[in-house]
C-alpha cells in the first residue's frame, strides 16, 4: 500500500498507529487488514499476528483449531523436511490428536482450553458433525487448498505458518 493510501486508510478508521516501525508493516495489505480488525498498540508484527489469531470472533471449532491444532500441525511440517503443504488426511490426524491431548485429558482441559472459553461438549459435538478442514479453508482461510494437489493444504500466507511454528 503506497504511504498517501495507507494514511488515508488510518484516518478514515482514526487508527493511525504512534511508531514508524507500525506504519512500515502495515504498508501489506495483510497486516493492515489485521489492523484495522483488532485496533491496538501494537510495537511488532508478531504482536499483530498474535492479537489477531488469539482473538479470533469465531465458533468453538476454529478458535480450539487456531490454539492447539495449528501450532501441531506446524510442528509436524517443519520436522525433518521442512514442508510447505500437509495432507487433508495428516491435518485431521493431527486434529484428532489435539482432542487428545487437551479435551480428553480433564486436567489438561481445565488448565489449558477452559481459560479460552472453549465449550468441550460443543467442541466435541461440532467435531462430528462437521467438516473442519473446510472450517479452516473457508471459515479462517488462514489454509489454502494447494496449487499442486488438491488432497494437500498450504497456509495462505508464510507468515501464518511462521506464526503457528513460533507458538508451538
Amino acid at each position: 500500500v503506497t504511504e498517501k493510501l495507507l494514511h488515508e486508510i488510518l484516518v478514515y478508521n482514526n487508527a493511525v498507529p504512534n511508531n514508524e516501525k507500525m506504519l512500515e508493516i502495515l504498508k501489506k495489505p495483510l497486516f493492515l487488514n489485521m489492523y484495522l480488525k483488532n485496533n491496538g498498540i501494537y510495537e511488532t508484527r508478531g504482536e499483530l499476528l498474535d492479537s489477531y489469531i488469539m482473538n479470533w470472533n469465531g465458533g468453538v471449532a476454529e478458535r480450539f483449531m487456531l490454539q492447539f491444532s495449528l501450532p501441531l500441525a506446524c510442528k509436524r511440517m517443519l520436522e525433518d523436511i521442512p514442508k510447505y503443504e500437509i495432507t487433508r488426511g495428516d491435518l485431521l490426524e493431527i486434529i484428532d490428536k489435539s482432542i487428545k491431548i487437551y479435551i480428553n485429558d480433564e486436567y489438561v482441559y481445565q488448565d489449558y482450553v477452559f481459560p479460552y472459553k472453549i465449550n468441550k461438549d460443543e467442541l466435541l459435538k461440532s467435531r462430528t458433525e462437521d467438516n473442519w478442514i473446510e472450517i479452516l479453508v473457508n471459515k479462517t482461510g488462514l489454509l489454502v487448498v494447494s496449487e499442486y494437489d488438491v488432497k494437500s493444504l498450504q497456509f495462505a500466507h508464510q507468515y501464518y505458518q511462521e506464526y503457528f511454528a513460533a507458538k508451538h
